[in-house]
């Protein structure tokens, strides 16, 4: 929800190391569950890699870059001069 309130794309994305809470008969030891995560870690890779340019390339179709505006109870002009340099990405 913050996300979308600040105007930014998204999308959940699910790394599974193991099952076999569910599964009789795969149990798995922590060398196992380890090398499933290093294999997630290479694929969230590649995918990033590619859905990124993706996701710039098609661009905003609606109106996120507003979104902000009507998310903050307080105008950027009254920002704590800290605060705004840490927020000046998303508030523009």
């Amino acid at each position: 929800k913050l996300a979308r309130e600040a105007g930014f794309h998204y999308a959940p994305v699910s790394l599974v190391t193991d099952y076999d809470c569910w599964k009789e008969g795969e149990e798995v030891d922590q060398h196992k569950v380890s090398e499933t995560m290093t294999k997630n870690i290479h694929n969230i890779r590649r995918l990033l890699v590619k859905i990124i340019p993706m996701v710039a390339a098609a661009g905003c179709r609606g109106n996120c870059p507003e979104f902000i505006k009507n998310s903050l109870l307080t105008h950027k002009e009254n920002f704590p001069a800290a605060t705004y340099k840490k927020l000046k990405l998303i508030l523009g």
